[in-house]
């Protein structure tokens, strides 16, 4: 379903040609035209957010989850936070996002690898060793 919402954006047509059954249900908060008609011509033109900034998305297939991932979900996850860098990617909150994800997997690593990444080979494992340490994602205090 993230990846539906990415590519095509929640409405009615998308949501019944993509959704699980169990989504299907007369509950308001997914409810995006494929129950009540009155809310379908308020999502009706909802597109992508991928599409609002590249445009045509129908033949892209990097929505698709490959085969061979042992799991899905992390790989899943992995593919929305590069999206959220894309995103939002001047709006200064990617190390806030990077820690929510790290503290979700309880893997200080994770957010680690993702910031030493954009540093030359030098000081990149320096920046990696520090941010391995979850105490030093914050400024220190004054006391």
């Amino acid at each position: 379903m993230a990846f539906v919402f990415l590519k095509y954006g929640l409405n009615k047509d998308k949501l019944e040609l993509y959704a699980p059954k169990e989504l299907k249900t007369a509950e308001a908060f997914i409810d995006f035209g494929q129950v009540s008609s009155a809310k379908n011509t308020i999502f009706a033109s909802n597109y992508g957010m991928r599409a609002r900034g590249c445009g045509g998305v129908d033949l892209n297939n990097s929505f698709r989850i490959p085969a061979d991932i042992t799991d899905s979900i992390a790989w899943v996850e992995d593919q929305l936070v590069t999206e959220l860098a894309l995103e939002t990617a001047f709006e200064g909150n990617r190390f806030n996002d990077l820690m929510r994800i790290s503290e979700h997997r309880a893997d200080p690593t994770y957010l680690a690898a993702k910031v030493s990444a954009k540093f030359s080979d030098t000081r990149k494992n320096v920046i990696f060793n520090r941010l391995s340490t979850k105490s030093k994602w914050y400024l220190p205090s004054e006391e």
